[in-house]
């Protein structure tokens, strides 16, 4: 017994299989997944590379403190010397570290905003030279 589908069902699914619009559909879906596959691609890779230069900058970081700590007892030593003193030199570089902790503390919105600048800076110019490149 045969189903009784009405007309203009079977002409609209005749004329959609010989304007091959699913073959079309299935197509644009494809595109589409590709697209949005490429864009996740395109995001990790990015935040890939930020995330190495900030691993380098914190490198950089610990090791220009290690150097700056060497540095400020190789210098207070200095200074124990020349004043002849065996605390003086380092009373005189923690004094000098606490004025610019203070200073820093009180420049606290200008330092955040500088920084907040730099950075956009910085990943602007990534994201710009890396779109550029396409």
């Amino acid at each position: 017994m045969p189903i009784n589908v009405p007309i203009s069902m079977k002409v609209t699914q005749k004329v959609a299989d010989y304007l091959g619009l699913e073959q079309f559909k299935s197509n644009v879906l494809a595109l589409v997944e590709a697209k949005v596959a490429l864009t996740k691609l395109d995001i990790q890779e990015k935040l890939e590379i930020l995330l190495v230069q900030a691993i380098v900058i914190l490198i950089k970081a610990g090791l220009g403190l290690a150097v700056l700590v060497m540095a400020s007892v190789c210098l207070g030593g200095l200074l124990n010397a020349w004043w002849h003193s065996a605390w003086l030199g380092y009373a005189a570089l923690t004094a000098v570290y606490g004025v610019l902790l203070a200073w820093v503390w009180l420049k606290e919105s200008w330092w955040q905003t500088n920084i907040l600048r730099w950075v956009q800076l910085l990943v602007d110019t990534h994201f710009q030279s890396s779109s550029n490149e396409k």
